[in-house]
């Protein structure tokens, strides 16, 4: 998956993931992660890659990122068919769109471009993040999503969910708040200020899927380790907080106290 100047934009799956963040370079280690001199954002992002290339090999990553780690041409979006799935406001007078195109090796695209408000063109590239099936896969499972940010830049989380949940609406919940997210058949997105470097008392964070019944349908944690770019000056404190709070040790943690 790219963002908007090519670098990798972090993709999930409602998945718990047993290793351990209590420090990053562990991470990258359990990971296999190769050992790669480069700035400290895309250092973060590519630790990500690796990650998901581990949980979910049906999703393909952006070429520079495929090629690092040995892999072949990824299959793209096939622009000309993509059809618009869902799209919301974000900060700066702009506009965040999520589209389903084939790929181009028979495959299923999802992708995001970030345009100018008012500006409804069909898309030539994605610049917001995306991702393809491999070969002539399809997109399954009940709940995955996204986000990419830059450090300037309001993060954006989009994803889709499954047609068997009977989905209503999608939020970002978080401790103490909550964020309605853009949802349309299937397909949610929005500009969420609360996953920058969030202050740990809103710790943790969720993406919540509820029904047409009021009922939650499905629901993914986010892992806390992709929720800091710079993450070596957030882990010390990050850490005395978790055992403060009798959190799990895990990717994917959960706090007794929370």
């Amino acid at each position: 998956m790219t963002n908007a100047d090519g670098l990798l934009a972090v993709r999930f799956a409602a998945t718990r993931d047993g290793h351990d963040d209590r420090d990053w370079d562990d991470v990258l280690q359990r990971a296999n992660a190769q050992t790669v001199t480069m700035h400290r954002r895309r250092l973060a992002l590519v630790a990500a890659a690796v990650l998901l290339a581990i949980a979910l090999p049906t999703l393909a990553l952006s070429a520079s990122v495929r090629g690092l780690f040995g892999l072949g041409r990824p299959p793209r979006p096939e622009y000309r068919q993509a059809r618009l799935a869902v799209s919301a406001p974000i900060p700066g007078g702009r506009v965040a769109r999520v589209w389903v195109a084939p790929s181009t090796t028979g495959g299923t695209c999802e992708f995001v471009t970030i345009d100018p408000a008012g500006r409804n063109r069909h898309p030539v590239r994605m610049t917001g993040g995306g991702g393809c099936t491999l070969g002539h896969a399809r997109f399954h499972g009940q709940l995955s999503w996204s986000f990419s940010r830059g450090r300037r830049d309001t993060p954006i989380v989009h994803g889709r969910v499954g047609a068997n949940l009977h989905a209503a609406r999608v939020e970002l919940r978080w401790h103490g708040g909550v964020q309605q997210l853009a949802y349309s058949g299937g397909y949610f997105v929005a500009a969420s200020p609360a996953l920058k470097d969030p202050p740990f008392r809103r710790l943790p964070y969720d993406i919540v899927v509820y029904n047409t019944d009021g009922r939650i349908a499905a629901q993914s944690r986010i892992p806390t380790s992709f929720l800091y770019l710079d993450w070596k000056r957030f882990q010390p404190r990050l850490h005395r907080f978790r055992i403060a709070h009798r959190c799990s040790a895990s990717l994917v943690w959960h706090c007794k106290s929370r």
